[in-house]
């Protein structure tokens, strides 16, 4: 059998996770395919004081729109 890599923790022990503060939430992709979006303007010609944007994909948006969801599905969550 493959001996898989040993993985951090990703919650503190002994953190109650269901007590109200900000949490965040990170969508790892495979290989880091761009399938979410691409970013636009971090490569353009320098001096560039506009922020780099990120112009969403089909696949994108539909997470986009899934995220926003929640506060709807869930009331607790904003």
């Amino acid at each position: 059998m493959i001996e898989l890599p040993q993985r951090k923790r990703n919650r503190l022990l002994g953190y109650d996770y269901s007590q109200n503060g900000a949490y965040f939430i990170t969508i790892c992709i495979k290989d880091k395919h761009e399938i979410l979006g691409k970013i636009v303007g971090s490569n353009s010609v320098r001096p560039h004081d506009d922020p780099p944007i990120l112009v969403p994909s089909d696949i994108g948006l539909l997470v986009i729109k899934e995220t926003e969801n929640l506060a709807r599905i869930y009331s607790h969550v904003t």
